[in-house]
């Protein structure tokens, strides 16, 4: 099952029996089998057409609509049958502080391993000059008794890895912090993109598993914030995001003649939204290793859902995270 990341302005997409097809000024410029697609992320300006979308809501098929800059508009999905047991188990989960702070330090531990691994395999000599503070974070994580604290700790690593990730790149674009809303400039913008689109996979999963995507353990539950895909997108961060952000950048597939001033604000080209999202999507379909097995990361995505699931239902002691090799 696949995700298809539409780029193209101005195309439609229909259904031809069993066939999602994209049409640009009536020429066809994309097929794919109907069976094979799990998600539809429409980027900018397309249509979509009623049979389309009947077929999306019966069968399941999640469609997510977002700018072409990648800010999130809405999406559209099947009603899902929410697993209640379960959902009482997150509920409960939300009044047990020190249950939440066991969980947490594991997704946070996953998170400060998963970027001491993606820094040790672009730079061995920045993460010498890196390993100590990375082992500090990891032991304050691991002594970490109360979820102000363990927000605070992730919060500071992040800022720790920011502040280095230029010396990772061969073109920094002017970035000196991580800004969100919104990205100042060609780096930021390019995470932005790519965590975007990463918290919409984690998204799907969740809410096929049945799970109450607003009940988190690390992130504050908050209105309209889907708290619990905030965490478990945490591990996917250094080796879906960030790691394909210095691929593009390193191997000079994005370089400055793929942004636009507009006034104040840098904008991506279309062209370069469209390599990017390429990118992202072979990424998804890339084969890994993972314990013992090969697995596309989409795979390994649902994978580590479900086990969160099966810790809240008592058939998994502790939360495992992915470990990114």
């Amino acid at each position: 099952m696949q995700s298809i990341i539409v780029t193209e302005q101005g195309c439609r997409l229909s259904r031809d029996g069993g066939r999602l097809i994209i049409k640009k000024e009536g020429r066809v410029i994309f097929t794919r089998p109907l069976i094979r697609v799990s998600h539809l992320i429409l980027m900018g300006r397309m249509e979509i057409s009623h049979g389309m979308v009947a077929h999306a809501l019966s069968k399941g098929i999640r469609v997510s609509w977002l700018t072409r800059g990648g800010r999130y508009r809405g999406h559209l999905a099947a009603p899902v049958t929410a697993n209640i047991p379960v959902r009482l188990k997150q509920w409960e989960l939300l009044n047990n502080p020190a249950q939440r702070v066991r969980l947490g330090r594991a997704m946070i531990a996953g998170k400060i391993n998963n970027y001491a691994r993606l820094i040790y395999k672009r730079s061995p000599v920045v993460y010498e000059a890196f390993e100590q503070r990375l082992r500090n974070a990891r032991a304050s994580v691991a002594a970490c008794e109360t979820l102000p604290a363990l927000r605070g700790l992730e919060g500071s690593f992040s800022a720790l890895y920011f502040r280095n990730l230029p010396s990772l790149l061969l073109e920094d674009f002017g970035f000196r912090k991580r800004i969100k809303h919104p990205p100042p400039d060609p780096l930021n913008i390019l995470l932005s993109l790519v965590y975007t689109a990463l918290f919409h996979s984690v998204h799907g999963f969740v809410e096929a598993a049945g799970l109450d995507p607003y009940c988190g353990v690390v992130h504050e539950v908050s209105y309209g914030h889907p708290a619990l895909v905030s965490d478990l997108m945490e591990e996917f961060r250094a080796p879906l995001g960030d790691a394909l952000v210095m691929a593009l950048i390193n191997r000079r597939r994005i370089n400055a003649t793929h942004f636009t001033q507009e006034g104040e604000r840098t904008r991506l080209t279309r062209e370069g939204l469209e390599i990017v999202m390429d990118a992202y999507r072979q990424r998804l379909d890339k084969k890994i290793r993972h314990e013992g097995r090969q697995f596309s990361y989409t795979h390994v995505i649902e994978r580590q859902v479900w086990r969160y699931m099966r810790v809240l239902e008592g058939k998994e002691t502790d939360y495992v995270p992915f470990i990114y090799r």
